[in-house]
């Protein structure tokens, strides 16, 4: 069951994902486990309450999946009604609290604070900065702040809860039953929570459950499930308003569903009957209440009812989407006509939607079709209605009308034989305004529709009505393309142009052309003529719809074009003017293919006379606007597939003008006068301020163009001036001078750029063989590079250019063939941008893809778009070959054609093709990815990332790019700039999301591998790509093959070994089971225990994928039996493999001991001797392992000149100061992989975690400064007494940072949490006093060291800090240790054996009594020692001691004191020091743990504190501390630890009131900071896997293209759940519960429209629970037709 919470947890967490396809994967992964899982309900009902729309949405898409796994039940429910008929809808709206958004205490908490904090906190949420000048104040008052006096509204403070003892879960339900049942009662409380997000979560739920499992509810539930559901409707207040819509109300909409479908399920008269009794209730409550006010203030409080009113037709427009719809249609459709009389607007609206979806049936009844027929006339009325609305009150019914034409469309679309009259058509028109976006959009969207249907006129009163309204329409779409403002009106302009295409196809279908057309054209052509500086357009001469009441003047793209800069309105017009002629296009194709004349001229030939003229013209803008429309008519015709004469005398035109020189145009006779002009002022202002006439005319007689006459000019002045405040106002002058000229310079040579682009490509489009008689290709040619280098208008510029392809196609005709020289200058405008194409850099460890860039330049957007569609079929063009990046001159030409092959190799998959040769491109790309041009490597990773994309090919790239580079990074052969070329793919790959899941088995891996990269920036950038791979693992995970239909990418990683990353990252549960098999030459009886299994599986992995870590488990685990087995399974296949194991020099024997023990059949280990350097054995290859201590090690250089394939460091804390030779050494050894042992890997100071780290992976935590200024500063200023508490929480979370960067690569386990068979080990501080002596020495100590301060030049004998401790530390002991210049006049001698004159030697001496060592006596220690006691006595044996000490000299004391028996008689000692050699300490060790009549073992904590074994003692006293607490901590697990059969005795001997004290405080802090740092995380692969991954790498809305420095520190994601309101921090509490930034989008709306809820009921499977069938309408619809009403209330107000 633990295996399956882990991965339900994982994809529950998957569900609130930014990523879509993310969130779609999780739901469908968790829609396979049982509705039984407690796990998924928990994760379910979370989810359904988060905050997050999305995440709300893809919980209840995970409810659907795990219902619709659920076996059918065909089970009829009939339900009960006890309950809901007892509802009183009145007396609940009356009785409880209103649910708004939030909780009211929240609310009403605003009126605490002060007017300040309240302006505070509504800036703060509308993103206000008063700082700046901006703030709410310009438009909230101080009284908008305050609370009316006049008007006070009682709220109920009464809340509904839900009494669950009368639906008490029934014991004989079925478990699936039971599950939904359990599941209902939550969601039934849910659904009336105060939080909105909560109670809409829990009504889409029941919505599901009521969709797939209604016969699974019994009778009782349904009932209170209708009553529960008819409260929540009633009682919801909760809206959003959204800019040009109607208000939603999210929870009122998906309770609704609920409510109709409780209809459709349970469809009993009785029960039915009653839910529509209070739907009735719910629209009629403003009954009576006009009675009850007696005042204004009243009835404006209580307009509020609108909300019940609105949730009535919610609850009907979801039972007219049903399959039910005809049921009670009469009163439901009586009632929607009264809603269109509501004074709300919200209403009308809702009552308009509830009668779109039946417009949305194709197969109604034949009496409900004619019923709604009428709602046509309705329509038609309401139209007439508004568009006699002036414009100002327009907006006041904007809503309802933008609903009203949403019926329109749909009633259009709903019959294809269904049209709008004329006349209506024309009444729309008038609605066509720019400035009503959304009404206008859905004008043209009716109009669209309606000209689409196609019917023959049958009479000239037709024809006349069709020749009115066709004018009418295209006037106000023309109007609306002229004069919309040049921010987001594109949808509307593009649809107004498709609105055209419409008409012009019926002008064809009826074979009628309207004679006002013909007459108006020109005129409205005129319109391309006029100028970016005075853009006014006269209505009456243009005929675009004059009138009295208007300016007769407006500017193209309105009013709003008039603040714009120049270069701005120039771009604006230009663009504006393009979408014109697009207007006119089909306008102008319709007349010259139309078969009438204009007295003796066909209509052909007066079009072309009509376009001529501004052709030929020389201003440069009539000329544009003629070629412009031309060019746009020519595309029209080309993609609409027109068969059309090519118009003779327009093509002559052009082709002349493609062969003339460039025309003087008379634009450039204004343009130098104006350069004139500006500069005759400038020269003017300078004469001003001191330039002589003669300096004048010598600077005009030398110079060349009036820009170096500036420029000279302002030199001289310049000098002249002495003012700072002249030369300001004289440079600002120039500065202008220079922006004018270099304007006028631009849109010149742009103007004359964009004529010759045009003429080209308008004959390429409509003669193209034209080419083929030219001699010469540079006229075609030339104008089209140029627009492509030089042109700034994207949208312009690519619309001009749709001739390329057709260019293309035409010239390989030509001979010589000119599409390599053409190719070569698009590629290298596409490289032009440094964004797109960055320069080169000296340093090879860079990757581009990370470095923040900007936008693509105009002339590589140009190119590329170019490029693109020459890809398309039409260009004819094999752009695999022209393209080829292969064989170029330099590495520059290659990654330039790289560049434009990606781009190549994007389009292509687009349009689903695949070119050549592909595989050999792969190999290609795979060498350049490892370059060292950083340039080349950038365009080979996005090359090789857009063919990952073609479905087939992810193997490939894996294969052939990846898989290789694999190899030489386990191997170590790898450099910098390998390692950046390999990342900078795998980042590419990991932003593709759910695309790469069939690489994750590969790519997953090595990116985790180079987040231990030595160079910082291989790091980052694996970081980032292991944050996207993570949560795709989960869903590899749990994905189920047979199941979906996958793509030859989605299994891309198959052939790529197992997935045993997929489940450690995915599901760690999964991973296979260690065989004692697979440990070749383990001893068979030896057993490994399931953590130690662990933990060899995790170094296991750590090895597979090139990692290294620290095995950190509790002294006394087997950290030396896990590498053991480690090594046995790794070098028995690999004879060439060396091993170093580097320990202290006590454990050398034991490791060759400990080998030969458990593998006695494999070769025994190399041990290298304290001291020995011989090179030669090392070399020898029959030596596989070889071991030697830390000593050795420094000073034997030659252990570096090998290539080791394994570096263990037992201990590997000895190596914790980065500034000793031993670090040094150990660091510079060349080894695959690292591993270090310590069961205490921070002693002192997290710097200590950065030396091990440094050695594992160079540079993981980065440099010891950065180290320090990211984390240690911070942790250490948290432990200052005087630290703040933003000190503290700053600490805390550096620590928390620090722990999780090193977390995946350390695994550390607890004896208590692993161990359960191990005895308690207890620990105890033994206080001890001083004697008279000791008292008297430690006073004289310290005066000693504070005289000395006082008075240096004091000649009496002193002491240092230093030797001051030391000399504490030893009095504490005994006063015999201390120095002689202490003791003055006291004997030594006599203090020398005398326990009496010690308090801590007379506590050990009682101790050893009480322990029964060095006595008969025996006394149990604890209960669960007194057993062991027993039992050892049996066997003649008692309690066994480990005493440890600090210093020899103490060790010394406790021999003679021991050997004269002042501590006891018959007590047996060893002695385990500094004194005894190397090799023979291994064998004290085990002498004491096999000889029992060997009482007490004296050691020193640094030489018998770390790795031995000496379980055969059960007492630990430690006579003196060390300041590192870890070396304590190891020293006392020597006895503790597996072996040990009796519980241990720890006893801490401390003396009160001495520097002991201060030492056990410094080590209290110690501990914290280790345990912090490595804890109870790193306990279990579980523990450190997806969710700690992907909290690590999880960093917000990082893009691509951002650098993310991994030392940075990051705001903690905590939320605040406190319920307390504290006054100095109300503004922010409220702000944060109230959530106001968290916006959902609009288009999550979308499913509340008609079209959308009736599709949802058509495709929803039905259980028809109902026993009996509810009657169907009666036939009295024409009573309903007599209360046909039109709202025109508001409308003259």
């Amino acid at each position: 069951m633990e295996k399956q919470a882990n991965r339900i947890e994982r994809l529950g967490a998957l569900l609130s994902s930014r990523n879509a396809l993310v969130r779609r994967e999780a739901a469908q992964a968790l829609g396979h486990f049982p509705l039984t899982n407690s796990y998924v309900i928990d994760i379910l009902k979370n989810n359904f309450q988060s905050s997050a729309w999305d995440t709300r949405e893809a919980a209840v898409e995970a409810f659907r999946a795990i219902l619709k796994a659920m076996p059918s039940k065909s089970q009829v429910v009939s339900p009960r009604i006890d309950s809901v008929s007892r509802l009183n809808l009145r007396d609940a709206v009356r009785t409880y609290h209103p649910l708004l958004s939030c909780e009211a205490d929240l609310v009403t908490r605003m009126g605490i604070c002060s007017f300040g904090e309240q302006r505070k906190l509504v800036d703060e949420q509308l993103d206000f900065q008063s700082v700046v000048g901006i703030s709410s104040g310009t438009f909230l008052s101080e009284d908008d702040f305050s609370s009316s006096g006049n008007v006070k509204e009682t709220i109920p403070e009464k809340k509904l809860d839900l009494v669950t003892s009368d639906i008490d879960c029934d014991d004989s339900l079925e478990e699936l039953d039971a599950a939904v049942y359990s599941i209902c009662i939550q969601l039934m409380r849910d659904v009336v929570d105060v939080k909105w997000e909560i109670r809409h979560g829990a009504a889409l739920a029941i919505a599901c459950i009521l969709t797939i499992a209604p016969s699974r509810l019994s009778s009782l539930l349904v009932d209170i499930l209708a009553t529960r559901l008819l409260q929540a409707i009633a009682l919801d207040k909760f809206i959003d308003f959204s800019s040009g819509r109607t208000a939603v109300g999210p929870v009122r909409e998906a309770v609704a569903e609920c409510i109709a479908r409780l209809t459709m399920v349970f469809s009993t008269p009785e029960f039915v009957d009653i839910i529509f009794d209070h739907i009735y209730t719910l629209h009629k409550m403003t009954d009576g209440i006009q009675a009850e006010c007696q005042n204004a203030n009243d009835l404006e409080s209580h307009k509020r009812i609108w909300f019940h009113r609105q949730a009535a037709l919610l609850i009907i427009k979801y039972h007219l989407a049903g399959p039910y719809y005809d049921v009670k249609f009469n009163e439901v459709f009586k009632l929607l006509l009264c809603s269109f009389e509501d004074s709300h607007d919200e209403v009308c609206a809702s009552a308009l939607s509830a009668i779109t979806t039946l417009f949305c049936k194709d197969d109604l009844k034949p009496e409900v079709s004619e019923m709604i027929s009428h709602v046509e006339h309705v329509i038609y009325r309401f139209i007439e209605s508004t568009c006699s609305v002036s414009r100002n009150q327009l907006l006041d019914i904007d809503t309802v009308a933008v609903d009203l034409l949403s019926l329109l469309v749909i009633w259009l679309q709903g019959d294809s034989s269904r049209k709008l009259p004329y006349s209506v058509s024309n009444n729309l028109s008038h609605l066509l305004d720019p400035l009503h976006i959304t009404l206008s959009l859905k004008v043209v969207s009716v109009f669209s529709v309606s000209f689409s249907r196609r019917s023959p006129l049958k009479d000239n009163h037709e024809c006349e009505e069709f020749e009115t309204c066709t004018m009418s329409v295209l006037a106000s779409l023309f109007r609306v393309v002229l004069f919309a403002g040049p921010q987001d009106t594109e949808d509307l302009i593009e649809a107004c142009i498709l609105c055209v295409h419409r008409i012009v196809e019926h002008f064809i279908f009826v074979k009628h052309l309207p004679q006002a057309l013909v007459e108006t054209i020109g005129r409205w052509t005129a319109c391309l003529l006029i100028d970016a500086r005075n853009a006014e357009i006269d209505l009456e001469k243009c005929n675009v719809g004059a009138s009295a009441g208007r300016s007769p003047t407006e500017c193209l793209c309105g009013d709003e074009i008039r603040s714009l800069s120049d270069m701005i309105r120039i771009d604006v017009v230009l663009t504006r003017k393009l979408h014109v002629a697009r207007f006119l296009a089909p306008l102008i194709s319709a007349i010259y293919n139309f078969p009438s004349r204009i007295g003796d001229q066909l209509l052909s030939e007066a079009v072309q006379l009509l376009i001529i003229p501004t052709m030929k013209s020389l201003v440069i803008m009539h000329r544009l606007g003629g070629v412009l429309l031309s060019h746009a008519w020519f595309t029209y015709a080309w993609r609409s597939g027109i068969t059309t004469d090519i118009p003779n005398y327009i093509t002559e035109v052009l082709h002349s003008l493609i062969m003339s020189p460039n025309a003087a145009y008379d634009d450039e006779k204004m343009f130098f006068l104006y350069l004139d002009n500006a500069y005759k002022d400038f020269a003017s202002y300078c004469r001003k301020k001191g330039v002589s006439a003669i300096e004048l005319l010598d600077v005009e007689a030398h110079g060349d163009t009036v820009d170096n006459n500036a420029s000279a000019l302002y030199n001289i002045c310049h000098n002249i001036l002495r003012e700072t405040n002249d030369k300001e106002i004289l440079r600002l002058r120039y500065e202008s001078f220079k922006y004018a000229v270099a304007t006028a310079k631009a849109v010149m040579t742009s103007n004359i750029s964009r004529v010759n682009a045009l003429t080209v490509s308008s004959l390429l489009l409509i003669y193209p063989r034209s080419l083929l008689d030219s001699p010469s290709l540079n006229p075609f040619v030339k104008p089209l590079m140029e627009l492509v280098r030089f042109e700034e208008n994207i949208t312009f510029a690519q619309y001009a250019l749709n001739s390329i392809p057709i260019l293309f196609r035409i010239a390989s005709e030509k001979q010589p063939n000119p599409h390599a020289k053409m190719i070569k200058q698009i590629v290298v405008s596409l490289v032009s941008c440094t964004n797109r194409f960055p320069p080169e850099t000296d340093s090879e460890d860079v990757i581009l893809s990370q470095c923040a860039r900007g936008p693509f330049s105009s002339r590589s957007q140009n190119a590329e778009y170019v490029i693109r569609m020459l890809v398309t079929p039409v260009a004819g063009t094999d752009m695999a070959s022209l393209l080829d990046f292969r064989n170029r001159s330099s590495l520059k030409e290659t990654a330039m054609f790289m560049m434009a092959y990606t781009v190549f190799i994007d389009e292509s998959r687009i349009q689903q093709r695949v070119p050549p040769d592909l595989s050999d491109i792969i190999l290609e790309l795979g060498i350049h990815l490892t370059s060292e041009k950083a340039v080349v490597r950038y365009c080979a990773a996005q090359c090789l990332s857009n063919i990952a994309r073609i479905d087939g090919f992810l193997r490939s790239v894996l294969q052939a790019a990846i898989e290789p580079l694999q190899r030489k990074l386990r191997t170590g052969e790898t450099r910098a700039h390998v390692r950046c070329g390999l990342v900078e793919l795998l980042f590419l790959l990991s932003d593709f999301h759910v695309e790469m899941l069939g690489g994750l088995r590969l790519l997953a891996p090595i990116s985790l591998r180079l987040m231990a990269d030595s160079c910082h920036i291989v790091r980052e950038v694996a970081a980032i790509s292991f944050r996207n791979f993570v949560p795709l693992m989960t869903l590899k995970a749990n994905r189920r093959i047979e199941e979906q239909s996958l793509l030859k990418n989605d299994v891309a990683d198959e052939i790529f070994g197992d997935n045993s990353l997929d489940l450690l990252l995915g599901d760690p549960s999964r991973l296979p089971e260690l065989r004692l098999t697979d440990i070749k030459g383990l001893n068979a009886s030896t057993s490994l225990r399931h953590y130690q299994q662990e933990g060899i599986r995790w170094m296991s992995f750590l090895e597979e994928y090139g990692l290294n870590g620290i095995l950190a488990d509790d002294m006394g685990l087997g950290k030396t039996l896990q590498t053991l087995c480690l090594l046995a399974m790794k070098i028995y296949h690999k004879p060439q493999a060396k091993v170093l194991i580097v320990c202290p020099p006590t454990l050398v024997n034991h490791w060759c001991a400990e080998w030969s023990k458990f593998f006695p059949t494999l070769s025994p280990f190399h041990k290298i001797e304290e001291g020995y350097r011989e090179k030669r054995l090392l070399m020898d290859k029959s030596q596989k392992v070889t071991v030697m201590s830390y000593n050795t090690v420094r000073f034997c250089t030659c252990v570096q000149e090998i290539e080791w394939y394994y570096i263990i460091l037992d201990e590997g804390h000895m190596i914790r100061n980065p500034t000793t030779q031993l670090f040094k050494a150990l660091t510079n050894i060349k080894a695959q992989n690292r591993l270090i042992l310590s069961g205490t890997p921070v002693q002192n100071t997290p710097v200590d975690l950065w030396s091990l780290f440094q050695f594992l992976m160079p540079g993981y935590l980065g440099t010891i400064r950065q180290f320090k200024l990211t984390f240690l500063n911070a942790i250490n200023g948290s432990r200052n007494v005087n630290a703040s508490a933003q000190e503290i929480k700053e600490g805390q979370d550096a620590l928390e940072r620090l722990h999780k960067s090193v977390l995946p690569f350390v695994m550390r386990r607890l004896k208590t949490d692993v161990l359960e068979d191990l005895p308690e080990k207890i620990v105890q501080d033994y206080m001890c006093s001083m004697t008279t002596v000791q008292r008297f020495l430690y006073n004289r100590i310290v005066d000693m060291y504070q005289s000395a301060r006082r008075n240096s030049t004091n000649n009496r004998p002193s002491f240092c800090a230093l030797e001051t401790i030391a000399e504490l530390r030893k009095c504490t002991v005994h006063p015999f240790l201390v120095s002689h210049k202490s003791l003055e006049d006291l004997d030594l001698e006599k203090l020398k054996g005398c326990v009496e004159e010690s308090g801590k030697i007379i506590a050990l001496r009682e101790l050893l009594k009480e322990c029964g060592i060095g006595s008969r006596e025996h006394y149990a220690l604890s209960e669960e020692s007194s057993l062991q006691d027993s039992e050892i006595s049996q066997t003649g044996n008692g309690h066994r001691a480990l005493i440890f000490c600090q210093r020899l000299s103490a060790v010394q004391l406790l021999v003679n004191l021991f050997s004269s028996g002042e501590l006891g008689s018959d007590i047996r000692f060893a002695v385990l020091d500094g004194t005894v050699p190397v090799n023979e300490r291994h064998a004290v060790a085990e002498k004491f743990n096999v000889d029992p009549s060997i009482h007490v073992l004296i050691l020193t904590t640094n030489i018998g504190g770390e790795g031995l074994n000496l379980t055969g003692a059960d007492i630990v006293i430690f006579l003196e501390h060390d300041w590192n607490p870890v070396k304590d901590l190891q020293a006392m697990d020597r006895a503790h630890r597996i072996g040990q059969k009796c519980a241990v005795n720890v006893y801490r001997l401390i003396t009160e009131g001495s520097i002991e004290q201060k030492i056990m405080r410094l080590q209290k802090f110690k501990t914290d900071t280790a345990n912090a740092l490595v804890g109870a995380d790193n306990r279990s692969l579980q523990t450190m896997a997806t969710e700690q991954l992907m909290e690590l790498f999880a960093i917000d809305d990082v893009s691509p293209g951002t650098s993310l420095d991994a030392y940075s520190p990051r705001k903690s994601r905590e939320n605040d759940t406190s319920s307390t309101f504290d006054k100095h921090s109300r503004s922010s509490d409220i702000g944060e519960k109230l959530s106001i930034e968290e916006l959902w989008e609009l288009s999550q709306y979308d499913r509340y429209n008609a079209s959308s809820i009736a599709h949802s009921f058509e495709v929803s499977g039905w259980n028809n629970n109902a026993s009996t069938v509810i009657p169907n309408i009666s036939n009295n619809s024409g009573t309903v037709n007599d209360n046909v009403k039109c709202k025109k209330s508001r409308l003259n107000d």
